[in-house]
């Protein structure tokens, strides 16, 4: 397990990107957007602490965190009641996605390193 400093810059910067999509795509005009809009500020706010954390030092526990944070995103349209069938919930699934996508990448890149280091 490294905890040198990270060298993956292209996923501090993807998940930055991401919470910034993530906030300012509920501030749509649709039904229960503010459950939406509530969800989105603390999944970004604990995305943002991830990233940094992850900036400063990689720890695969910041990679799993990012994939539940991932997985909650993509579920969380239907299990709080702002599913419809087009809108910000089909932009919280993808963005979900990708965000475990991101986590994944880091899993698998830190597996190669640490093999490689042995």
């Amino acid at each position: 397990m490294s905890t040198a400093p990270s060298d993956d810059h292209w996923k501090f910067w993807g998940l930055i990107l991401t919470v910034f999509l993530i906030v300012m795509i509920p501030f749509g005009d649709e039904p229960n957007r503010e459950i939406a809009l509530a969800n989105a500020a603390a999944v970004g706010l604990v995305l943002i602490a991830l990233a940094l954390l992850e900036f400063a030092r990689h720890q695969v526990w910041v990679d799993i965190g990012e994939l539940l944070l991932g997985f909650w995103l993509a579920g969380s349209p239907r299990l709080l009641g702002y599913w419809t069938p087009a809108g910000i919930a089909q932009w919280h699934q993808a963005l979900g996605g990708f965000v475990m996508t991101l986590a994944l990448l880091s899993l698998w890149f830190s597996y190669i390193r640490n093999r490689s280091d042995h």
